[in-house]
């Protein structure tokens, strides 16, 4: 009884082992991220405004102290489950810039947001530029 009764218990422990690891890597799989993008993002500052149509970057063009460009970017999920899509920029065009950090996308579902880029009246003139960062995530 006590040979049976020791292969229960490491049997048991095994498999607590086994169930651990592998809601451990469910976990980390939901998270997983669909996609990835960064575009580049670019601004200036000067005694003069105008506008920079550009197709394949985040261009604001160039703004007068205190005034401020924006940019919409349409997203849509085309999966069957709910995304997360989370926005990030580095550079030093990053001070400059606002959005909002992440949005929830229902299966279908399409949004607009607005992405857009502030001068104050102590800003200096120049060139600044950066990474605009997209990641979609499977959602909750």
């Amino acid at each position: 009884m006590d040979k049976k009764f020791y292969y229960l218990i490491i049997s048991l422990v095994v498999a607590s082992v086994l169930i651990f690891l592998l809601s451990i890597r469910v976990s980390m799989t939901g998270n997983a991220i669909l996609h990835e993008q960064t575009i580049f993002a670019s601004l200036r500052i000067a005694d003069y405004g105008g506008f920079d149509a550009n197709g394949t970057a985040l261009t604001f063009g160039t703004i007068m102290p205190g005034g401020s460009s924006t940019r919409k970017i349409t997203f849509a999920n085309s999966h069957s489950f709910p995304v997360i899509v989370e926005f990030s920029v580095v550079g030093d065009i990053a001070d400059f810039m606002y959005f909002e950090p992440a949005i929830y996308l229902e299966p279908g579902e399409e949004k607009e947001i607005e992405v857009g880029a502030f001068a104050s009246e102590d800003d200096s003139f120049g060139n600044y530029s950066g990474n605009f960062y997209i990641s979609m995530k499977r959602g909750v």
